[in-house]
């Protein structure tokens, strides 16, 4: 077993909403987990990271993804055509999927026409309107989540505002706010480890 960590960022992204210390700390935190792979998506430049463009021909390699929380998606994944790509090919392929809090916004640019929202048939949550509310950049934000997972066809779960939540359909695990980060990503591991305990009896 081994873990290896490839860091990706969209081609535009602003670092200015970025808080260092939090990826930083999570990327480490990733890097202790045994399992076998991590696609890990995170929205800070360092040495080893690659454009989302990078990535289409590594997909094959890779056994999960994870958008952590950060407040910079709503500005720099919503719309990205790169990451679209590689999470129609995850879609496809049934791996494993990790979203938290405003990292759930990630996952929209994954339409399979202009009209058919990839994950419309999912249960999933992220941050709800009364913790969004609470942040004073809450009226210049781009997009509510909540709102967009149901105008596109999803259920959308939450819970009361802070507390632990995290949903589980299928292949796809997210979590409700950062407070969820931990119980969302152990139960990515046990998923990583279920389908290749699968694949090792073939």
């Amino acid at each position: 077993m081994f873990a290896e960590l490839l860091l990706f960022k969209p081609s535009e992204y602003q670092k200015d909403v970025i808080n260092e210390t939090e990826l930083l700390n999570c990327a480490q935190w990733c890097k202790g987990r045994k399992f076998s792979a991590v696609f890990y998506t995170v929205f800070y430049l360092t040495s080893h990271s690659f454009y989302c463009s990078d990535c289409h021909s590594r997909t094959d390699r890779y056994m999960c993804l994870i958008l952590p929380h950060s407040p910079g998606a709503a500005t720099d994944l919503v719309h990205d055509k790169d990451l679209a790509l590689i999470l129609k090919h995850f879609v496809k392929e049934k791996k494993p999927i990790c979203a938290i809090a405003m990292g759930v916004v990630g996952l929209f640019p994954a339409m399979e026409d202009s009209s058919s929202w990839s994950f419309r048939r999912y249960t999933l949550t992220s941050v709800s309107v009364f913790e969004l509310a609470r942040d004073p950049d809450f009226a210049s934000l781009p997009v509510i989540p909540e709102d967009i997972i149901k105008d596109r066809g999803a259920l959308y779960s939450s819970s009361e505002p802070d507390e632990v939540h995290v949903v589980v359909d299928r292949h796809l695990i997210t979590g409700q706010n950062e407070q969820s980060t931990l119980t969302a990503v152990q139960n990515l591991i046990l998923l990583c480890n279920q389908k290749q305990g699968r694949k090792d009896k073939f």
